[in-house]
């Protein structure tokens, strides 16, 4: 059985009413040329400014908070964080399905549907909504847009081709005409969005009447600055994301990315705080022990400085009893046993999968909210960081990007320090840390050699982005760093033997009913998950199985 964590949310007849409201009478028009169409209705929402407030937090709230946290277990753990090497299964029972790059129509098949079944929905009717008094909603408007632009982000690169526009002027339970649009396409319109959203973030306004409620805003509490950073910092990131497959806009947008302000401390971080709820990560790995350590994150933790990253034990137990990890005693190393020891489980690793805590690291956590447990019941859970962002600039600096002043040597000992701060290392050990890191140490940074510089970078880019592992699959296809192990067991009918999983494939019910404008050319008639999508413009091991270098500097 697996778990899910999606809540109840009670929705007023007021929101019922406004998602009956759109139907065949809908029209759409096109707005600063973008491909997606706004909402319009020829029959307009009475505004009589008694519940209109109510009634968009209320639709504000589901939007923001379910759409990267619903059903995690089954959409993302068992996915991207394991295809991003951050977690390994732990179970015997899942070797035969996602961990060896087996489709789970049952798991990953949620992420679709609460896409385009609820997250779709949400964003029409607010649109809709909004359109009833266009320059009162203005900044909430642009905020629906940031949020529905960083949702769409992970599902273009967890696909490649998705239905984008044509979602948006047909009735979406009818999957026939759910028309697909390529990458490009969307990523062009997303920088779009993301760009003019911003600009109307950073313009104060007279006329605006509506304010997101903090307690409807789970990222940022109606903070609409930092709505506008977490804007640009996105288009950053998704700017260096295309820039092997087009450089020229890549610059383009990522130069103004950088203009308009990006991130500037870990108070800017965008996280989805838990509140009453478990945290994703605290059930997936200590409470229902399914996912642990991998031997990737072992390695890099004992072997990329002289020491032992300071992260590794405020993140992780060291293995031992469970019922004693489960109060927050470690035992050392004992003669005879694996306990004592930080240790993972290779991706797709089948034998001595025990479902237990005494061969493979668990998350350190507490059912309660306590510091010594990073990954405590309540802990927020963080999809875009401060110290993220230092290594895109370091690596924007590093392709001659304006407006990334500084050296990349610079962004990325920023980078590092940003991920010690945040998990509270003490300032001296995070400075020793790096001084000894091996890529500082033996002058990766004045060597001359762009390649080994971005592969330092995107080292430690990989360690602070953990736990995301929406990020980490994602860089790690862009760059092909770090250097990953294998999968050891690659059960897969569509990825070649001695590949890594580029993407993933359709749901069934989409084969079964919209097979004629799935793009079957592009991804072949059996819908391989071993084609590339457009930004990866490579394979990280050649055919062989064996890694092959990389050149990220077209």
């Amino acid at each position: 059985m697996f778990k899910s964590n999606n809540r109840k949310i009670l929705i007023s007849a007021s929101l019922i009413i406004a998602g009956m409201m759109g139907g065949c009478t809908d029209k759409f028009e096109e707005i600063n040329t973008s491909i997606m169409p706004e909402y319009t209705s020829d029959k307009a929402i009475i505004f009589d400014g008694e519940h209109y407030d109510e009634d968009i937090n209320k639709m504000i709230s589901p939007f923001i908070f379910e759409g990267p946290y619903a059903d995690y277990q089954r959409a993302t753990n068992l996915f991207h964080d394991i295809y991003a090497h951050y977690f390994a299964h732990n179970k015997a029972d899942f070797s035969g399905s996602s961990p060896n790059y087996v489709y789970n129509e049952g798991w990953i098949g949620k992420r679709w549907e609460h896409f385009y079944y609820e997250r779709v929905k949400e964003y029409r009717t607010l649109l809709k909504y909004m359109k009833a008094a266009p320059v009162w909603n203005a900044k909430a408007k642009a905020v629906a847009d940031i949020n529905f632009s960083f949702l769409t982000s992970m599902m273009v690169d967890t696909y490649g081709y998705i239905p984008y526009k044509y979602v948006f002027d047909t009735d979406i339970s009818d999957n026939k005409t759910l028309k697909y649009n390529s990458e490009k396409e969307v990523y062009t319109d997303l920088f779009l969005k993301l760009k003019t959203a911003s600009q109307v973030l950073s313009k104060s306004s007279e006329t605006e009447y509506f304010q997101i409620d903090a307690t409807s805003d789970n990222f940022y509490q109606g903070d609409y600055d930092k709505w506008r950073k977490f804007a640009n910092t996105l288009r950053l990131r998704l700017a260096l994301r295309i820039s092997n497959v087009d450089p020229q806009m890549a610059k383009k947008e990522g130069e103004s990315a950088i203009r308009d302000g990006v991130f500037a401390s870990n108070a800017d971080n965008l996280a989805t705080h838990s509140q009453t709820q478990e945290n994703i990560y605290y059930l997936c790995s200590h409470a229902w022990l399914d996912a642990v350590m991998t031997k990737d994150l072992e390695v890099a933790y004992k072997t990329w400085s002289n020491d032992l990253d300071p992260r590794c034990p405020v993140l992780w137990y060291k293995t031992g009893p469970e019922d004693a990890l489960r109060h927050g005693v470690e035992i050392g190393q004992k003669p005879g046993t694996t306990f004592g020891q930080y240790m993972g489980h290779k991706i797709g690793q089948i034998d001595g999968i025990k479902h237990s805590t005494e061969n493979a690291s668990i998350l350190k956590a507490d059912a309660r909210k306590d510091p010594k447990g990073w990954f405590s019941i309540h802990q927020e859970a963080v999809w875009m960081g401060y110290a993220e962002s230092c290594f895109l600039m370091s690596e924007a600096s590093l392709r001659g990007w304006s407006g990334a002043a500084s050296s990349p040597k610079q962004f990325y000992k920023m980078g590092v320090e940003a991920s010690m701060n945040y998990y509270g290392v003490a300032e001296e050990q995070s400075a020793k840390y790096i001084s000894e890191l091996h890529d500082v140490a033996d002058g990766i940074f004045e060597s001359g050699d762009k390649e080994k510089v971005l592969e330092a970078i995107q080292k430690q880019k990989w360690l602070a982005v953990f736990p995301n592992g929406n990020e980490g699959w994602a860089e790690f296809r862009r760059t092909g760093y770090p250097r990953l192990l294998n999968n050891e067991n690659n059960m897969s009918a569509t990825v070649k033997q001695g590949l890594f999983i580029k993407r993933i494939r359709y749901t069934v019910e989409q084969h079964d009913y919209n097979a004629a404008n799935i793009p079957s050319a592009v991804y072949g008639p059996d819908d391989r998950m071993d084609v590339r999508i457009w930004w990866d413009v490579d394979n990280s091991n050649d055919d062989s199985g064996k890694p092959k270098p990389q050149n990220n500097f077209r």
